[in-house]
């Protein structure tokens, strides 16, 4: 038995349970997101649902894969073992202090290309979503509406290249220059 069976298992256990009063057997759910164990379980349910260019965008890696095989072998090494027994888990505190902010749990959103290709304004929306579930996000930038709206991260960075940076510094100076100029022909007028 894998651990995913074993998860599985359990939660079929739980939910059959008559504390519960389940009615149904876990395994008869209609649902198929109540279905999933772990992040990559999603991705059979993201494959039959995406378009195929899509699907082959998110599922691979760049190049020969070496990263992508990589991170999966790394994180198919970590084995989280609770000790519900041994700590007392009646207060828990998920919050993580990164880069000086204090998040209320250590999670944040990483920016990434194409999420237009999986929901329309995808970089909005994963802003929305980082408002309301309160976690950091790095973004490539287009949420200034979601920001002025106060309805995204209440911490964030936005990722630039040297050509975009400067780009957006030298269109900022020159604008300012221009209002400054305004401002001076209007004081002398």
């Amino acid at each position: 038995m894998n651990r995913r069976q074993a998860i599985l298992k359990f939660f079929q256990f739980v939910a059959a349970s008559p504390l519960l009063k389940a009615d149904r057997k876990y395994s008869d759910l209609g649902d198929p997101l109540l279905k999933q164990a772990n992040v990559f379980d999603f991705a059979k349910l993201a494959k039959a649902k995406l378009d195929p260019v899509a699907w082959d965008y998110l599922d691979e890696g760049s190049d020969d894969e070496v990263s992508l095989h990589a991170n999966r072998t790394h994180f198919d090494d970590i084995v989280i073992r609770p000790h519900f027994l041994i700590n007392d888990v009646s207060t828990i505190d998920t919050s993580v202090t990164l880069f000086g902010k204090k998040l209320t749990q250590p999670i944040y959103l990483s920016i990434t290309g194409g999420k237009n290709c999986f929901i329309p304004n995808g970089e909005q929306e994963t802003a929305l979503a980082a408002g309301t579930s309160n976690s950091m996000m790095i973004t490539g930038g287009g949420i200034d509406n979601v920001l002025s709206a106060d309805k995204g991260p209440k911490v964030w960075w936005q990722f630039t290249t040297a050509a975009e940076f400067r780009s957006r510094l030298l269109s900022n100076l020159r604008h300012r220059r221009y209002l400054s100029c305004l401002s001076s022909r209007a004081q002398h007028a």
